[in-house]
């Protein structure tokens, strides 16, 4: 997740599943408006493997839409993100009006 001065971005990487060393290579273009904010990457674990959420979704689907609250508290439950941690970088020692990789 992607935040700048404490404001997400709506930006948001894929969820890397296998693996204990991800690796996302995703680019966003981001409009820095202050030279002196700091862009903030939240790193979660995401607990829920993507067979999980498809078959809740086809079981809602097959019911006609109707678990509404009983699927999405399963949701919580049995998928919910872990917060591993964060780091700050503060953009105004980054070289100006070049791009980063």
């Amino acid at each position: 997740v992607v935040e700048i001065n404490n404001g997400r971005t709506g930006d948001k990487t894929k969820v890397a599943t296998g693996t204990l060393a991800p690796q996302w290579n995703q680019a966003f273009n981001l409009d820095i408006y202050y030279p002196d904010s700091i862009l903030t990457l939240l790193i979660y674990d995401s607990d829920c493997p993507s067979q999980t959420l498809d078959g809740l979704k086809r079981m809602d689907d097959k019911l006609g839409g109707t678990m509404g609250g009983v699927a999405g508290n399963l949701l919580k439950q049995c998928c919910s993100d872990d917060f591993i941690g964060f780091v700050d970088i503060q953009l105004n020692v980054l070289p100006y009006d070049q791009e980063l990789q």
